[in-house]
C-alpha cells in the first residue's frame, strides 16, 4: 500500500514538472516591434546620473534591466520589470515606470505610442518638464492612467477625449493650465485625481456632473472659486470627495447628503459660511469628515 502511494505521489509531481514546462515552453513572448520600441523609449528618456528623489535608493530603477541581448529570458521584454504582457497574445498591455529616472522631453514621436494595446500606463514622480503629448489620445484601450507628481505642464490635449476606456485618471501636482474640458467623454471614470495643479481655477466645471460612474474626486488644493455646486450630489456612487484647500464660499449644498456612498468628505481650508445642512446626517457610511 505504501508503494503504491508512493508510486502515485511520484507520479504526479513528474505530470506536475511536465505540465509547467509545458506551460513555459507554450508562453508567448513578446512582439519585436514593441520590444524595439521599450528600447527606444529607454534610450530616449532613462538617465541613470538623474536624481531619483521618489525611488527607493537600494533599488535600481525598473528600466535599468531592460537591455538587447540574446538571452532567452534577458531579450524577452514580457519578463522585464514594469511590463506586463497578456498572456495569450504577448501583447505589451501595461507599463509601471513610476519613480524610473526619467527625464527628458516626450512628443508624439516617442515610441511609446506605438503600444496601442496599452491598457494601464503609469508615468508617475518623473520628470518630463514638457507638455503632454498629444499622441496619448492614440492610446485608446488604456484604462488606468498615472501622470502625477511627472512634470508634465500646459493644457490637457483635447486628444484625451479619445480615452474613452479611462476608468483610472491621476493628473495630480502638475502644472497644467486652462480648461478641463478633454475630460467630458470620460464617462466610465471611477477616480480623477487633480489635486494640487499650479493653475487650476475658476468654479469647478459642470461637466463633471456627467461623470456619473466617479467613486473618488479630489480637487484639493488648487485655486477654485464659486460655491459648492449642488450638481455634486448627483454623483451617487461618489466615496470619497475633496475640494479641500480651495477659495470656495457660500453654504455646504444639502444636496451632499444624497452622497449616501461616501466614507470621506473634506471640505476643510475654504470659506464655506452658513449652518451645516442636516442632510449630512443622511451620509451613515462616512468615517472621515473635516469641515476645519
Amino acid at each position: 500500500m505504501e508503494k503504491d502511494s508512493f508510486h502515485f505521489g511520484c507520479m504526479m509531481l513528474f505530470l506536475t514538472i511536465v505540465a509547467s514546462h509545458s506551460l513555459a515552453s507554450t508562453r508567448p513572448r513578446c512582439h519585436e516591434d514593441e520590444r524595439s520600441a521599450l528600447l527606444e523609449f529607454k534610450a530616449t528618456v532613462f538617465t541613470r546620473g538623474y536624481p531619483c528623489f521618489y525611488a527607493d535608493p537600494d533599488k535600481p530603477p525598473k528600466i535599468e534591466s531592460w537591455n538587447a541581448t540574446t538571452g532567452e529570458t534577458q531579450s524577452d521584454c514580457c519578463s522585464w520589470a514594469g511590463v506586463e504582457c497578456d498572456k495569450v497574445s504577448g501583447h505589451v498591455i501595461g507599463l509601471d515606470l513610476s519613480c524610473s529616472c526619467l527625464s527628458s522631453e516626450i512628443n508624439s514621436n516617442t515610441s511609446i505610442f506605438r503600444l496601442h494595446r496599452l491598457r494601464s500606463l503609469n508615468l508617475a514622480s518623473n520628470d518630463f518638464d514638457y507638455q503632454i503629448p498629444s499622441a496619448i489620445g492614440n492610446l485608446g484601450s488604456l484604462r488606468d492612467l498615472n501622470l502625477s507628481s511627472s512634470g508634465f505642464m500646459g493644457h490637457i490635449p483635447n486628444s484625451f477625449s479619445n480615452l474613452t476606456q479611462l476608468v483610472h485618471l491621476d493628473l495630480s501636482t502638475l502644472g497644467l493650465t486652462g480648461t478641463t474640458a478633454p475630460l467630458e467623454n470620460l464617462t466610465l471614470l471611477t477616480h480623477l485625481d487633480l489635486r494640487g495643479l499650479d493653475q487650476f481655477g475658476g468654479e469647478i466645471p459642470s461637466s463633471f456632473g456627467r461623470l456619473a460612474q466617479l467613486e473618488h474626486l479630489n480637487l484639493a488644493i488648487n485655486s477654485l472659486t464659486g460655491e459648492v455646486p449642488s450638481f455634486l450630489g448627483n454623483l451617487v456612487h461618489l466615496k470619497y470627495l475633496s475640494p479641500a484647500g480651495n477659495m470656495l464660499t457660500g453654504r455646504i449644498p444639502p444636496s451632499l447628503g444624497n452622497l449616501v456612498q461616501l466614507t470621506s468628505l473634506d471640505l476643510s481650508l475654504n470659506q464655506l459660511t452658513a449652518e451645516i445642512p442636516s442632510s449630512i446626517g443622511n451620509l451613515v457610511q462616512l468615517t472621515d469628515l473635516n469641515l476645519g
